[in-house]
């Protein structure tokens, strides 16, 4: 899909789609639904975290030049130490049930998508103004998904 879709499209559409089966997720969780229909919504999850951390990472990193290394090295440590905030969460109902899991994952999707609508979508519109970085190609503002 490389030179086909653009990183940026490919990055919203992972935010949206991540989000989305979560919340299915959530809901299939609820109505105690089995294994075979929470796997559904679990690949769309898990495709859109992957479509967002590839496509997310390398837009951070394009308008890094000089700072590639510390910029990288700065994503890597942030995805880890959320991860390590939230992964006790998810573990707070014990084995027994998927429920905080399924919460887990509903918050991290939409307050990515929210995190994505406050950065980005100021920046481009002139409201943050980080230093003279010069203009990005296709997606202002150097987010990235942390699950």
């Amino acid at each position: 899909m490389e030179g086909k879709i653009p990183e940026s499209t490919m990055f919203k559409f992972g935010l949206v789609m991540a989000a989305l089966g979560s919340i299915i997720l959530l809901f299939l969780i609820f109505l105690q639904a089995k294994l075979v229909f929470l796997l559904i919504p679990l690949f769309f999850v898990v495709s859109g975290v992957g479509m967002v951390n590839t496509s997310g990472f390398s837009l951070a990193m394009q308008t890094q030049g000089k700072n590639a290394g510390s910029a990288s090295a700065l994503l890597g440590v942030t995805s880890f130490a959320i991860g390590g905030f939230v992964s006790p969460l998810v573990g707070i109902g014990g084995g027994q049930t998927a429920i905080p899991m399924g919460i887990v994952m509903v918050c991290t999707g939409c307050g990515s998508i929210l995190s994505y609508m406050i950065l980005v979508k100021r920046k481009r519109r002139g409201i943050i103004n980080i230093g003279n970085n010069p203009p990005e190609p296709q997606l202002k503002g150097g987010l990235f998904f942390m699950i």
